[in-house]
């Protein structure tokens, strides 16, 4: 999938990532109130939806946190972007929980939220950083 993406800009692979999260998100919020013949059908689309846009977005991030860095502080930030799955990964479990005790959707309610505002984010950031040779243009052109 990477080979088939790789024409794309990192930043515009991982918005596209963050909109079917955010419908894979949506069917498991609708599935809360589905009848219970569609669950295992929706539950298989959502997980399919969901594992496309993890397959797709991962390595462009990775990509992403390694071009946007100078070589002098790449260390720095790749040790952030660790970090800022780490620090989802911790807190995750204990505001979801406490989030799923308001109702069975809030949850996916919030991680739509989240996943949708991560697009006009990522299209800024590629505003922001255009005009700026990525590393990987540079290591090319050397």
């Amino acid at each position: 999938m990477s080979r088939w993406l790789e024409r794309f800009r990192p930043t515009r692979v991982i918005a596209a990532a963050c909109g079917i999260n955010a419908l894979a998100f949506g069917l498991f919020a609708v599935l809360a109130h589905a009848p219970g013949w569609a669950v295992p059908a929706g539950l298989f689309l959502g997980m399919l939806l969901y594992t496309l846009a993890e397959t797709a977005a991962t390595p462009f991030s990775e990509e992403l946190s390694v071009s946007l860095a100078p070589e002098q502080l790449r260390g720095r930030y790749l040790a952030v972007h660790q970090l800022s799955w780490t620090f989802g990964q911790t807190v995750a479990p204990g505001l979801l929980t406490l989030m799923l005790a308001g109702g069975p959707s809030r949850p996916w309610l919030f991680l739509i939220g989240l996943s949708l505002a991560a697009v006009p984010a990522l299209l800024l950031l590629e505003r922001l950083t255009a005009a700026r040779p990525v590393a990987a243009e540079l290591a090319a052109a050397a």
